[in-house]
């Protein structure tokens, strides 16, 4: 207790406070008391002690905090009343203290605990809902609004001991023994909050596990009741997805067309689907290595008995992979069956080795299929050197033939035109020019057989030179201009300027445009057309002769430039010949690096051919 003149001074003090603040009297007295205590944590200044003396209030009580002689801080609860005389005359005041400083470093303590307390609750990344013994929701932190997407006042009226939704997942039980004082672990539900609390948007349903234990006070009664949550939906989700993958690994594995084998890490067998019972002939059912061989009868290509150590799935097992392993399986009745298979090591996620997977063919039916192959392609290979044998004795007789007719020929063609000549009756003269025209007819046929059986032996060579293929055109034209008088068709010619030369037989080459003209003069009609152009293509100098003739049929127009190939075959057709020019128009182009081609709409829309050849030279005159 300290008492105090009307400005604030000390004027005594009593010994408890001396003893407890460590100062003598004579150190206080005269001092200012307010130099001796100052406000209190959270205290600012006052004003109350001026109010006091001038008598407007008759005491106050503030916090206050004094520095005793040894340093220490202590806090007290002041309280300073006004003294007055018998007239009522303020004269004095007296300020009683009353040290609080253990409860202030209680109460702090306390208000450390509750903050504490507070921010693990409120930063724990769990959910957390703390439930009054009655079921209903005291507290949730920042987790739990996460997790279920609500608020506190959206549960303000939810009980957690009346949620059917927990009694039909068979949890409430569990829920009860928290609350009755027991520590216990939830098994993980699917808990949907928006099927039990009103107001409560859907899709907030999640898969959680959760843990319940009691907060009790000293009398061991249940205060509160902690819940913590885990949301656990990714891994219930993953968990999900890996036994769908299982199931599905294991129908595929089942329903595989190709035996499947799976050996562990020691090599026991441990999977043996259908396909690899039905192919081996023996039962799935755990096989160690060294019981392979035997149990399911292995042998080598050779027929040797195959060991297991040389097995594809025995390598894999120790780190192989193995691809395309042949082997032999010879059945209880005594068939062999050839396999093929692929073994690969299997690994746990970290790495280590976890077995080898074998994946295996029956080979029976492919091998059986090359086997018929190898016999149909031997005689289809005889069948071709005889047709190749035959061919080549037809050609050859056709040469043969050729050159034994062309001699009587000749000597028929000469003595027709002597006698032509010279005869001098009318009567005689038209007979004998059939006789001659007929013969070089026929001395045309024999030219052609004797040019593509010269082809075909490889007997043709070229007189290569550089040809303008113009004055060679020209040449052809004047050729087969009467026989197209003749017919009444008309023929045209077109010649790009300044064509450049090229390398090859001009005679050879006249052959060519002669076979083309000619052969489209032979299937127009009078009043038609045949048209001969050459166009300079940089690279190739183009050939292109069209007719307005009968045209080609559609199953005919692949194989134009084939030998002896025909539009009409039958033998009272409108055109003779042996359908051999344009076979020779082919073969002598590609002699010189050239190609053909021809085009027709079909049956009496006419025809067009073209002869690309290689350019060689500097242009022609």
């Amino acid at each position: 207790m300290v008492a105090l003149d009307l400005e604030g001074r000390v004027l005594d003090a009593n010994e408890p406070l001396l003893a407890a603040s460590g100062y003598a009297l004579e150190e206080l007295r005269g001092l200012p008391f307010s130099s001796f205590v100052a406000p209190g944590r959270g205290q600012g200044p006052s004003g109350h002690f001026e109010s006091l003396v001038k008598g407007e209030i008759d005491s106050y009580r503030v916090e206050r905090r004094y520095r005793s002689r040894s340093g220490e801080p202590r806090d007290v609860d002041l309280s300073v009343s006004l003294v007055r005389d018998d007239a009522g005359a303020p004269v004095m005041c007296l300020a009683v203290l009353h040290d609080v400083t253990e409860r202030k470093r209680t109460e702090a303590a306390l208000r450390l605990s509750e903050e504490r307390y507070r921010a693990l609750v409120e930063q724990a990344p769990l959910s957390i809902q703390i439930l009054a013994p009655d079921g209903t929701t005291r507290q949730v932190n920042a987790a739990w609004e996460r997790l279920w997407g609500a608020t506190p006042e959206q549960v303000a009226g939810y009980n957690m001991l009346e949620d059917k939704q927990l009694e039909a997942l068979g949890i409430l039980t569990y829920i009860q023994r928290a609350f009755a004082g027991e520590t216990v672990l939830i098994p993980a539900v699917h808990y949907d909050p928006a099927a039990t609390v009103p107001g409560m948007a859907p899709g907030h349903g999640r898969w959680v596990s959760a843990v319940m234990y009691p907060l009790k006070d000293d009398d061991g009664q249940v205060r509160e009741v902690v819940l913590i949550h885990e949301d656990i939906s990714a891994q219930m989700l993953a968990d999900e997805q890996r036994r769908e993958a299982t199931e599905l690994l294991q129908r595929v594995i089942q329903q595989s067309g190709d035996a499947v084998i799976v050996a562990d890490a020691d090599g026991v067998v441990r999977i043996f689907n259908p396909a690899a019972e039905r192919l081996y002939g023996v039962k799935a059912a755990p096989t160690r290595p060294e019981q392979w061989t035997e149990h399911y009868r292995l042998l080598r290509m050779d027929g040797t008995s195959l060991p297991f150590e040389e097995t594809a799935l025995y390598r894999a097992v120790h780190g192989q992979l193995v691809s395309d392993f042949r082997w032999q399986v010879q059945w209880t009745d005594g068939t062999l069956r050839p396999m093929i298979g692929t073994a690969a090591p299997l690994q746990t996620p970290d790495g280590r080795p976890a077995g080898a997977v074998l994946i295996v063919r029956d080979e029976t039916e492919r091998v059986s299929a090359e086997a018929e192959r190898e016999r149909m392609l031997e005689q289809t290979r005889r069948a071709h050197r005889d047709l190749e044998a035959a061919s080549r004795v037809k050609d050859e007789f056709l040469a043969t033939l050729s050159h034994e007719l062309r001699t009587p020929l000749n000597a028929i063609l000469g003595w027709a035109r002597i006698l032509r000549i010279r005869s001098s009756d009318p009567e005689a003269l038209h007979p004998l020019e059939v006789i001659e025209r007929n013969a070089v007819a026929q001395a045309r046929l024999i030219d052609d057989l004797l040019d593509v059986s010269g082809i075909i032996t490889g007997k043709v060579a070229l007189r290569v030179e550089q040809v303008d293929l113009e004055r060679v055109a020209r040449a052809a034209l004047e050729t087969v201009r009467p026989a197209a008088d003749a017919r009444g068709v008309r023929i045209e010619f077109q010649a790009q300027d300044h064509l450049p030369l090229i390398a090859g037989d001009a005679q050879r080459l006249q052959q060519v445009l002669w076979n083309l003209l000619s052969n489209g003069v032979k299937f127009t009609e009078a009043g038609g057309r045949v048209s001969l152009s050459l166009v300079n293509e940089e690279r190739n100098l183009l050939i292109t002769v069209s007719d307005t003739g009968i045209g080609i049929s559609p199953t005919i127009l692949p194989y134009v430039f084939e030998r002896f190939t025909q539009g009409d075959a039958s033998p009272t057709r409108a055109h003779t010949g042996l359908g051999l020019g344009l076979a020779i128009v082919r073969h002598l182009a590609e002699l010189h690096g050239g190609t053909v081609s021809a085009e027709s709409a079909g049956p009496g829309h006419g025809a067009t051919f073209r002869v690309w050849l290689p350019v060689s030279g500097s242009p022609g005159r």
